[in-house]
């Protein structure tokens, strides 16, 4: 897939390697993809968690820092996503490369490491070590409890709850108080147990590596009890509107947060997708979109007013903060962008700027192995496996009739308004 090389390990594990001297450090991705269900997300999002806080041989928190420490500073990551209507768990550590260490089989070490980490953890009494659960259950409590903190990121959050209801993907990738708080030491053993056995599993390597010796370590390595994998279902399910619907919501600050939730009808799999791509940076995506430069610069409605699209599942969200008193001049503003999209209201310097800033962001993107191995494995996930050049490529053969033609796909689904309420104070002293 991609540039990677991938070798199956076993039913539904797959295992990818990109053989490269371009870094100093080895990249090792281990991501399983479970259903996303009302549920099981709560325990899916704390198995992450809970798991790193130890294992058989590395009992502790300092045990698990000190094995680190012990692998020349490696550094472990975790990682709890949404990838359309699956929920997917990561486990990246990141390691010197041999070469840089002197020390032959410190990437053995590391697949060891790793392996133990996700499928040999510290077991008490038929579950999770208790004090762990518990531990890690209150800091999960506290990471929901701050989304309400972060206007924004809630706003963002409830468009989708609206705009999703019914479908897996409303559903916050983090869980809720009330699942986490239902959760005990054997119950998250169990599902523990579940994933190990039922997971799709990918796993991928970035750096100087032999690919043939990696691809037989892993198969080494990465070994438990495995049954029948989840069939999990595609991530793109296409919903038309009858009409758009409008939430508002009121909490006591000095500003509003306005959301559009839109279903482009096209998906990263989609041929369209590049056309999608240019459509989304024309009207949102970057400082020269038309929402920044008609809602924020020229209207001096919003202190901020972007967009960002989610391929996984062709949703467009375009958003901006504004003063509560003007939600229907911003709205109507913000609506007319789209409106000018579908009649072919752009111009070919915005089709140049939208490519070039697609471009560069493509570009980056291999600098960084961790964001790499992420968007090919969404990429994977989302039948679009291909390589950030590839992308660039295709978006070079976009034409402007082809931006029209997906601009006229799109629907409003949902307008979300967070509005504050609150009464500015007088002056003091007045």
């Amino acid at each position: 897939m991609a540039s990677f090389h991938r070798t199956g390990l076993g039913p539904g594990m797959n295992f990818y390697v990109e053989p490269t001297r371009k870094f100093k450090r080895t990249t090792v991705s281990l991501f399983f993809h479970l259903p996303l269900e009302a549920d099981r997300v709560s325990g899916n999002a704390l198995l992450p968690a809970v798991l790193r806080r130890g294992t058989r041989s590395h009992p502790t928190t300092r045990d698990i820092e000190a094995a680190l420490a012990g692998l020349y500073g490696a550094t472990l990551f975790t990682d709890v996503v949404k990838v359309g209507d699956r929920h997917t768990l990561g486990f990246t550590l990141e390691l010197p490369a041999d070469r840089f260490t002197g020390e032959a089989g410190l990437l053995e070490r590391g697949f060891e490491f790793l392996g133990e980490l996700v499928a040999r953890p510290l077991a008490r009494n038929g579950g999770f070590d208790p004090e762990y659960v518990s531990q890690e259950q209150a800091l999960q409590e506290k990471r929901i409890a701050r989304l309400a903190d972060n206007k924004p990121a809630y706003a963002a959050q409830r468009c989708v709850e609206e705009m999703f209801r019914g479908e897996p993907f409303g559903l916050y990738e983090l869980g809720t108080v009330e699942g986490v708080r239902a959760l005990g030491p054997r119950s998250l053993w169990r599902l523990h147990q579940e994933v190990l056995a039922r997971s799709p599993v990918d796993i991928f390597v970035v750096g100087d590596v032999d690919a043939d010796a990696v691809a037989e370590l892993a198969r080494r390595t990465f070994r438990w009890e495995r049954g029948e994998a989840w069939q999990l279902p595609a991530t793109a399910v296409y919903h038309q509107p009858d009409r758009a619907r409008r939430v508002v919501e009121e909490q006591e600050m000095g500003q509003g947060w306005l959301f559009l939730g839109f279903r482009t009808n096209v998906a990263h799999a989609d041929p369209d997708y590049h056309a999608l791509m240019l459509y989304h940076r024309i009207v949102g995506g970057t400082t020269n979109s038309k929402l920044f430069l008609n809602v924020r610069e020229r209207a001096s409605l919003a202190y901020a007013a972007n967009a960002r699209l989610n391929p996984s599942k062709g949703l467009l969200l375009a958003f901006a903060g504004i003063d509560p008193a003007r939600f229907e001049q911003a709205l109507e503003i913000m609506e007319a962008q789209f409106e000018a999209m579908g009649r072919g209201d752009f111009t070919p310097e915005e089709v140049l700027a939208a490519r070039e800033s697609a471009a560069t962001a493509l570009r980056t993107v291999v600098d960084q192995p961790r964001r790499y191995v992420e968007r090919t494995m969404r990429g994977i996930v989302d039948g679009r496996p291909d390589t950030p050049d590839e992308a660039i490529a295709g978006l070079e053969r976009v034409d402007a009739g082809q931006i029209t033609a997906v601009a006229r796909k799109v629907r409003l689904d949902t307008v979300y308004f967070l509005k504050g309420t609150r009464v500015k104070e007088a002056a003091a002293g007045g």
